[in-house]
């Protein structure tokens, strides 16, 4: 029975979940190094394999 009512749930509620990426440093990291980590971030996420690398986790 308890299976039965697992399936009707999924046929109501389809699972949607998300992934968040972070990127974490010490409050005492100087600026001019956060400014560096986020340009070079930023660089790779640009590039065109990485985007459609993140495109095909949908």
């Amino acid at each position: 029975m308890r299976q039965r009512a697992f399936y009707r749930y999924r046929q109501r509620s389809p699972l949607d979940a998300n992934t968040v990426f972070g990127l974490r440093v010490p409050a005492s990291t100087p600026a001019p190094v956060i400014t560096r980590l986020n340009a070079e971030i930023n660089k790779i996420l640009a590039m065109q394999a990485v985007k459609d690398r993140i495109a095909g986790q949908r």
